[in-house]
């Protein structure tokens, strides 16, 4: 199986990086290397970072911050997460799957759930999106996505990797760049955490 890198942007995420590295460091996928880019965070993110090359960045965006984790990836396949996700043990073996197999250049996962539905403001905040109180897609939905969560790396590199000035929605640049979409990978569970006090609420939104 190829090695694939993991590359997590993050920016002020003390909260739940740790959780998410945990995660990680329980994937039954064992040819595997965590980056974690720091986008100038100011709240001691840092301090929770344990088993993950640290790259350094000022505040320029997600979409920046991948690109520089990308740059510096050793592995074929490049997986994009977000620090307040955690991973079944098998999240990165059935993500990259598909593309080891060559049924595809890059992947994305339908299931995904939302890790605090205990939390009235995080269903709350499914709720506003249209979504099941559970889940973070809808039933039925779409077998090909624009957001990739796994791609070859050999691709990324090709169309120069994420638009740093698309803003919020800089993750949908990829699969425009590639004029392609993200294949729907079996079995790779995971989990989101939403906005859990009003104080979150209202800076997301």
């Amino acid at each position: 199986m190829p090695k694939v890198s993991v590359i997590i942007p993050v920016y002020n995420e003390k909260k739940v990086i740790g959780a998410c590295l945990a995660s990680l460091a329980r994937q039954t996928y064992r040819d595997l290397e965590v980056i974690v880019v720091d986008d100038g965070s100011t709240d001691g993110t840092l301090g929770r970072i344990v088993g993950a090359f640290i790259l350094k960045q000022k505040h320029k965006g997600a979409g920046a911050a991948r690109n520089l984790g990308a740059k510096h990836a050793r592995g074929q396949i490049l997986v994009f997460i977000d620090a307040d996700m955690t991973f079944e043990p098998d999240f990165v073996r059935n993500l990259v799957a598909p593309i080891a197999r060559r049924e595809a250049v890059g992947t994305f996962s339908r299931e995904e759930y939302l890790a605090n539905r205990d939390n009235v403001w995080a269903r709350l905040w499914n709720l506003n999106r249209g979504l099941p109180s559970g889940r973070m897609h809808g039933v039925g939905y779409a077998p090909r996505q624009k957001v990739f969560r796994a791609i070859l790396k050999s691709e990324f590199e090709r169309v120069g990797g994420f638009d740093e000035k698309a803003g919020y929605i800089d993750d949908w640049s990829l699969s425009q760049r590639l004029g392609k979409l993200a294949l729907a990978a079996p079995g790779a569970v995971f989990y989101h955490r939403n906005p859990d006090s009003l104080a979150e609420v209202f800076a997301q939104a």
